[in-house]
């Protein structure tokens, strides 16, 4: 899957939540549901923080690259680590570590956490990434 088919799964699922919510009689006004779809298309790039031609690895050039080595390398030890003799080879750590809800848990706390504790600045540093990455993602 590729970045835009990431972006715009992330998208369908956020309006699939608006949907849910509308259907429960609680409808979201358009608004929410325009941002929120975008910040979920910029999150579900996410996944792909390890291979180093994903979208979200090249969006913020050398600091994008840098995490992605570190994400790459991560996952790689933690598959290494944990596979069993019916698990092939690998040569890094793409669609291991980073594709399971373990990441994704890990993800939404760690955002919530910043949120929380970093105050405005935190949330619209996040803001600011997921929409970049939404952008990217989406039209690249």
């Amino acid at each position: 899957m590729m970045g835009p088919a990431h972006s715009l799964s992330g998208a369908a699922a956020w309006l699939g939540v608006g949907a849910a919510a509308a259907a429960t009689g609680h409808t979201m006004p358009w608004p929410v549901l325009v941002v929120g779809a975008l910040i979920c298309a910029g999150a579900a790039l996410a996944p792909d923080l390890d291979h180093k031609s994903a979208t979200i690895s090249r969006a913020f050039g050398p600091l994008s690259k840098g995490l992605c080595e570190i994400a790459d390398k991560l996952s790689y030890a933690v598959y290494k680590a944990t596979k069993s003799k019916a698990d092939p080879r690998r040569t890094g750590g793409h669609r291991t570590l980073t594709h399971t809800w373990f990441f994704a848990v890990l993800m939404g706390a760690g955002c919530s956490f910043a949120a929380i504790t970093g105050g405005r600045w935190a949330v619209l540093a996040i803001l600011f990434v997921h929409l970049v990455l939404a952008v990217e993602g989406l039209l690249w």
